[in-house]
């Protein structure tokens, strides 16, 4: 057994430590339930950036597919900035805007889901514009018009 001195001092420490005692959890991540509605006449293929925070990495999931009229969720991600890309079927017009461009990201010519690649576009992908949009709440709407 140890002097009642040097007993003292270790469950000091290990109280500092946080050893032996319940140790603070960090603040829970909210995540949104983020929604994309066709309100045009075609299909429309949507690829999206966002942050996992479990990899600390930014993350790219391409492509949801949404019917027109069709309004889909395309996930749990985390509130906060979230990058999309979207076009009609045959590439005959895209989302967002050129003047909305935020970010440019590559894009795979089939599905996706991977880690964000910075750098040049592998053979076959595409580099095109994203636009952030704050998704929070519970759940997000994003209407493609």
């Amino acid at each position: 057994m140890l002097p009642s001195s040097v007993r003292v001092t270790v469950l000091a420490l290990a109280a500092i430590a946080g050893l032996g005692s319940a140790q603070a959890q960090p603040a829970a991540q909210a995540f949104t339930n983020l929604t994309f509605c066709n309100n045009t006449g075609s299909k429309v293929f949507i690829a999206l950036v966002y942050y996992e925070t479990r990899t600390s990495k930014w993350m790219q999931s391409a492509w949801h597919s949404r019917n027109p009229g069709e309004c889909k969720s395309a996930g749990n991600y985390r509130s906060g900035i979230t990058y999309y890309y979207a076009e009609k079927e045959g590439r005959s017009a895209w989302w967002p805007a050129k003047a909305q461009i935020d970010k440019t990201f590559c894009v795979p010519p089939g599905r996706v889901e991977r880690a964000q690649l910075g750098g040049t576009c592998a053979a076959g992908e595409r580099n095109v514009g994203f636009h952030g949009i704050n998704a929070t709440g519970t759940n997000f709407k994003f209407n493609l018009n």
